[in-house]
């Protein structure tokens, strides 16, 4: 059986998530790149109580239980007692959610835990993974290898979403 990255716990990805800033938006656009990574916001949660109820859902799912199966119930349960009228069906838009936030705690953990052995492992690797609509330009990059200090990482760490692992 293959385990995807995103489901093993440490505590660099929960810490990560846990110091997130619960933050109600009308709308993905309201913040803007590197604020994603300070605040909670679910696109279209603009009540503090929903958003902190989702918050809690991820929580509990990863750290505690049942993982996306228990968060999917869950968000039908929070949408039902908000009256949260959402876009998309409820699958598509609780599988979102859930993905992303646990990717990005996934990601930022790692990417911390690559920092503290850089002097060991100085270079990391562009990885592509299969999606469904891969992107060409990130295509492009599958088996780039540069210094972890390297500046292009700074702008392009966020793209690269997982697919950089230390060398």
């Amino acid at each position: 059986m293959t385990t995807s990255p995103a489901q093993l716990p440490f505590q660099e990805a929960i810490d990560f998530f846990k110091q997130k800033i619960k933050l109600p938006t009308s709308g993905w656009t309201d913040i803007w790149q590197e604020q994603h990574s300070h605040a909670f916001v679910v696109a279209g949660a603009a009540h503090d109580a929903l958003v902190e109820d989702l918050y809690n859902a991820i929580v509990k799912a990863k750290w505690s239980g049942g993982g996306y199966d228990e968060f999917q119930q869950s968000f039908k349960d929070i949408a039902a007692k908000h009256g949260w009228s959402y876009h998309g069906s409820p699958g598509w838009r609780s599988k979102i959610i859930y993905d992303t936030n646990i990717n990005q705690s996934y990601n930022a953990g790692r990417w911390q835990q690559m920092q503290a052995v850089k002097h060991l492992r100085p270079y990391v690797e562009y990885d592509h993974t299969s999606i469904e609509h891969p992107r060409l330009e990130h295509k492009a990059w599958d088996g780039l290898i540069l210094s972890i200090d390297d500046p292009w990482l700074d702008t392009h760490r966020r793209k690269m979403a997982g697919a950089v692992s230390a060398g």
